[in-house]
């Protein structure tokens, strides 16, 4: 009795897979999405100003702590 019933459980498990792997192959583009004739080249942003500045060192004391508090 067992192996009609295994037959079937693998046959339902092949038969998901393969219907799986259709509408997932389905969604992936052939090839790069070509623009529609007429349709203005996007520009690039312009460039931003360069921003500098002087730093100091920053010293911040740190205490590590373990799980229950402890040090």
């Amino acid at each position: 009795m067992k192996k009609p019933l295994l037959l079937v459980s693998t046959l339902a498990v092949l038969a998901g897979t393969s219907l799986l792997s259709t509408s997932v192959c389905g969604q992936s583009p052939t090839g790069p999405i070509t623009p529609q004739a007429g349709t203005p080249v996007q520009q690039a942003p312009p460039q931003p100003k360069i921003i500098t500045t002087r730093v100091a060192l920053v010293n911040t004391p740190v205490v590590v702590h373990d799980g229950k508090g402890n040090w």
